[in-house]
């Protein structure tokens, strides 16, 4: 512990129950002991009971970073939700889960497939999107960490296309969109998630 943190209790206060990365995978950090050990585990989806919380070297040469966690939509069983970081500052080194808005999280929805599937940038394709929509199977779904496609009311051909959290534009069942005006400047970026 002593390369990175000046004491292990220090260690423990900043890093306990948080996400960090480990080779660009997300890596949930369960506690750091007084002797220095840290007992963490790979997140890869598998559930928070089914985890098995092995001792580790925590430094940057065994792949450890404090980089930013990545984040954006993510899709669950019925919906999408666009998650990011509250903007303050906190004690708190790695990802906690009341640093994040954008819906109710708690430390065993690190352990979900949803939630590692946004880290890694998993996302299904727009037409598997717009074909979970237009079925009713979920209310929306997102095809990048930005971009998501929502039920429209009243409609079963065309749907909301969502930017972060706002209405850009409408999207059609063969795929075809139109963006508001003043939103035109994300249609490249647009393009190259619906190339994803």
């Amino acid at each position: 512990m002593s390369t990175i943190y000046s004491n292990d209790d220090y260690a423990h206060q900043r890093l306990r129950n948080c996400v960090v990365m480990r080779n660009n995978k997300p890596f949930y950090i369960e506690s750091v002991h007084r002797d220095g050990k840290v007992y963490g585990t790979p997140l890869n989806g598998t559930p928070h009971h089914d985890c098995k919380f092995n001792e580790v070297v925590f430094s940057f040469e065994e792949g450890f970073t404090l980089q930013t966690v990545p984040m954006g939509f993510m899709n669950t069983r019925t919906e999408t939700r666009y998650l990011s970081r509250v903007p303050q500052r906190r004690w708190r080194q790695g990802l906690v889960s009341d640093s994040i808005q954008g819906g109710m999280m708690n430390v065993k929805a690190f352990f979900s497939k949803s939630f590692c599937d946004m880290v890694n940038g998993d996302y299904p394709s727009v037409e598997s999107c717009i074909s979970k929509v237009a079925s009713g199977e979920t209310r929306g779904r997102a095809f990048s960490r930005k971009f998501a496609v929502l039920h429209e009311r009243g409609s079963s051909t065309s749907f909301q296309l969502i930017y972060k959290r706002t209405r850009v534009g409408t999207i059609r069942v063969d795929g075809s969109y139109e963006l508001e005006s003043k939103y035109m400047y994300l249609e490249k970026r647009l393009r190259k998630a619906m190339k994803c």
